[in-house]
């Protein structure tokens, strides 16, 4: 048998193929390829994940690594998805490839170029109420987060299972809108899967800066010491402020996140070479070209007017429940 061990990256599409094996986890096992039980919690297997890495959301009910070889046991493939592998260092790599309990192993990773990735990273942490300081700080930041060089990556896990064992992806045109599904699917071997449905839109997307500017300066302004805002919390907030942008047209037709012209040539030249490194590991022309850093290319949209973005936050901090409480 192959476990299929899908390891993210986090903002290359995982959530919508976990969201697709879901929605599919009979068809596929007919196929012959069952998507675990052990592990699985919010639609992935990140349970094992924080198992692994010692984490506080590891959940004994979840299912525990030492329960996976039993469950998976009798099925010819398994697939195995959670971004939070990305996180594993290599000890625990080690152990991830012991409880498969000598099962050949396939590692599928979609990367992406790191200027897309710092700002829909940056964006998703913002939209979790984990990231408060503008985002040109987080971006000087990322040049010394070994979580962008993709070639230390790919020579822990390479380094456990075998460079042979990598199946390294690109997020591209290849990987657009429902072609992310075929594209995960070949890689599994699964070639006449097309009639498995497939989610209507790709889950987790990014909003715009403008949104994102709105969030991030309505949580900073609305926090305390030792109050953070919940999960639940941030989702009302998003929803305010989606809709203030909708009444806004001062803020509407912005880009996402987006790198400065002096920010994506000091990113280009600190990943550049572990990129080309990891191309070496993309079968796909197209793919490899996706990871090199070409001239820049300035933000599509307008950028939002200040003032416009003041006094939506004004707004949104009116609206909001979270706000109100820890003012009463």
């Amino acid at each position: 048998m192959t476990v299929y061990v899908h390891i993210g990256l986090h903002k290359t599409g995982t959530s919508s193929i976990q969201a697709f094996l879901r929605k599919n986890k009979p068809a596929l096992m007919e196929r012959g390829w069952l998507y675990p039980r052990t592990g699985w919690t919010a639609g992935g297997h990140h349970n094992l994940a924080y198992e692994l890495l010692g984490r506080k959301r590891f959940s004994e009910a979840a299912g525990r690594l030492s329960e996976l070889a039993g469950e998976i046991a009798g099925a010819p493939n398994a697939v195995l998805s959670s971004e939070e592998f990305e996180f594993l260092e290599l000890d625990e790599v080690r152990r991830l490839k012991a409880a498969l309990d000598g099962r050949e192993a396939r590692i599928v990773v979609y990367l992406r170029r790191q200027d897309e990735l710092i700002g829909s990273t940056y964006a998703q942490q913002v939209k979790m109420g984990a990231r408060m300081k503008p985002f040109e700080e987080y971006a000087r930041a990322s040049l010394y987060n070994p979580r962008f060089d993709f070639s230390q990556l790919l020579a822990r896990w390479g380094g456990v299972f075998g460079a042979d064992a990598l199946d390294v992806a690109v997020v591209s045109g290849q990987t657009e809108g429902q072609r992310l599904y075929d594209d995960f699917l070949a890689r599994l071997g699964l070639n006449d899967a097309h009639d498995l449905p497939r989610p209507a839109k790709r889950l987790n997307e990014s909003p715009t800066a403008a949104e994102i500017e709105i969030l991030r300066r309505a949580a900073d302004k609305a926090r305390r010491p030792g109050r953070p805002p919940r999960p639940q919390d941030m989702l009302q907030l998003q929803e305010i402020t989606s809709a203030l942008v909708g009444e806004a047209p001062a803020l509407q037709g912005g880009g996402r996140v987006a790198l400065s012209e002096e920010m994506y040539g000091r990113v280009a030249a600190r990943f550049a070479h572990g990129n080309a490194r990891a191309a070496a590991l993309v079968r796909s022309k197209p793919m490899r070209n996706a990871l090199a850093f070409g001239a820049y290319e300035p933000p599509q949209g307008a950028e939002p007017e200040p003032a416009a973005v003041t006094r939506a936050v004004n707004k949104a901090l009116k609206r909001w429940d979270f706000a109100a409480q820890v003012e009463a």
